[in-house]
C-alpha cells in the first residue's frame, strides 16, 4: 500500500466504489417493495434483512483503503443468509436473477461466480469466509447418494432418466456442472435446486439434471490455516473425509 501513488490510490478506491454501488443497484432492482413477479404478498420483502446489504463499509465513507485490498473476499454468514433469502425466492423479486446478477454480486464480494453460487445454492460444507474454492467451470461434483441418482431429462422428479443406456449415475461418480440451475421440487414435494450436469459413460457424454443436495463439490484450492473443510456428515471431496 505504501507504493501506491496518490493517483493509483484514488483510482483503486474509485474502482471499488463502483463495484459496491453496482451491487447496491442490483439488489434494489430485485427487491423493490411489493414488486414481486408473483404479485401479492409474495412481493413483500423483509426490508430490515435486505438493509444489511446497504450498510456502507467504513472505507467507503472515510475515503480510506478498501478492505478488499487485503482480504480475499468479503462474504460472511450474515451476508450469505440475506443473499439466499433473495436469490432463492424468485417469485418474490421485482426482477429476474441472471448471470449478470451473479457477476455483479461476485465482483462486489471479490469472489468467483463459481464459489458464490455453490455457497448461495447451499451445497458446500465449509464456512463462506474461509479461503476454500471449487475452481472454475465446469465444477467437479460427486454423487453422494449411496444408490446414485437418475440423470433426469428435465428438472422435475417425474421426467425420467436421460438414457436407457444406464440406470442412473452411481454413488461416488464424478459429474461436471456448467453453472446452470433451476429451482424445483423433489418427488416428496420438497423444494430443491437442480443442477444441469454432464456424465461420461462408455465413451459418450450425457447431460441431465440432479438435485444438488445429492452432490458434493471437489475442493480445488484451500487455505490450510483454516483446517480441513468438510467432514463425514457433509463430505467434501478433494480433502478430508471422502477424499477422492
Amino acid at each position: 500500500m505504501h507504493y501506491f501513488s496518490p493517483e493509483e490510490r484514488a483510482a483503486y478506491i474509485a474502482s471499488e466504489k463502483q463495484r459496491l454501488e453496482a451491487f447496491w443497484s442490483e439488489i434494489r432492482k430485485l427487491t423493490i417493495p411489493q414488486g414481486g413477479l408473483g404479485g401479492g404478498i409474495e412481493g413483500l420483502f423483509i426490508q430490515d434483512e435486505v438493509d444489511i446489504l446497504f450498510e456502507p463499509p467504513g472505507w467507503y465513507t472515510s475515503g480510506g483503503m478498501p478492505d478488499s485490498f487485503y482480504k480475499q473476499h468479503l462474504l460472511d454468514e450474515e451476508t450469505l443468509s440475506v443473499l439466499q433469502s433473495i436469490l432463492l425466492n424468485p417469485e418474490s423479486l421485482s426482477g429476474e436473477v441472471t448471470d449478470r446478477t451473479w457477476d455483479i454480486i461476485s465482483n462486489a464480494l471479490h469472489m468467483s461466480q463459481e464459489d458464490l453460487k455453490v455457497h448461495v445454492l447451499g451445497n458446500v460444507s465449509w464456512k463462506p469466509e474461509t479461503t476454500t474454492s471449487v475452481g472454475s467451470y465446469p465444477i467437479t461434483l460427486y454423487v453422494i447418494r449411496p444408490h446414485g441418482h437418475y440423470l433426469l431429462k428435465n428438472p422435475s422428479p417425474g421426467s425420467g432418466n436421460i438414457s436407457l443406456a444406464f440406470l442412473g449415475v452411481p454413488g461416488g461418480e464424478a459429474v461436471h456442472w456448467d453453472g446452470h440451475y433451476q429451482l424445483g421440487v423433489d418427488d416428496g414435494g420438497n423444494n430443491v435446486i437442480y443442477y444441469r450436469v454432464s456424465w461420461a459413460f462408455n465413451g459418450k457424454t450425457y447431460w441431465g439434471w440432479i438435485p444438488n443436495k445429492y452432490l458434493a463439490p471437489e475442493v480445488k484450492h484451500w487455505d490450510p490455516s483454516g483446517g480441513i473443510p468438510g467432514g463425514f456428515a457433509s463430505p467434501t471431496f478433494g480433502y478430508g473425509d471422502f477424499a477422492d
